[in-house]
């Protein structure tokens, strides 16, 4: 499954209830695009702090004040992108949002299904365990 990354991030900075439940749901580093990764991460820490997320203008601060050199070389041509989004149809946002959200819930329940704990409980017939655990696990908010 595919979704336009660039528009997944530039909506977070956008939809501040999107913002809060996809960083829940969505882990950064499941994004394919790595340039999209750090720009999400701080998306999530923003929103956690502040309960609202980022605007595209305050990430370029935040970079800048991280680190100048880092934000020219990495950061500037990226964010600058995600502007020219600033006129995408919103009911292409909330399209993306839903494809997002199935994605965010297959590749939890693949991390899930991997996990070493879970194989042991599916060795030992733990069925049990197995659904607390796999309900537990599904309902953790991811660390950023």
């Amino acid at each position: 499954m595919e979704f336009n990354e660039p528009l997944f991030v530039y909506s977070l900075t956008t939809r501040p209830v999107d913002a809060k439940r996809f960083s829940i749901l969505f882990k950064p580093e499941w994004l394919s695009q790595a340039e999209y990764i750090p720009i999400l991460n701080e998306i999530f820490k923003f929103t956690k702090a502040h309960n609202e997320p980022p605007s595209i203008e305050t990430l370029k601060t935040v970079f800048e004040d991280k680190d100048q050199s880092a934000y020219e070389l990495r950061y500037k041509t990226t964010l600058e992108n995600l502007k020219t989004l600033v006129d995408t149809d919103r009911s292409e946002i909330i399209y993306t949002l839903d494809k997002v959200r199935d994605y965010g819930i297959v590749r939890s329940f693949i991390e899930l299904t991997n996990d070493q704990t879970i194989l042991q409980h599916q060795a030992e017939l733990d069925g049990k365990t197995i659904i607390k655990e796999s309900t537990e696990n599904m309902l953790k908010e991811p660390t950023v």
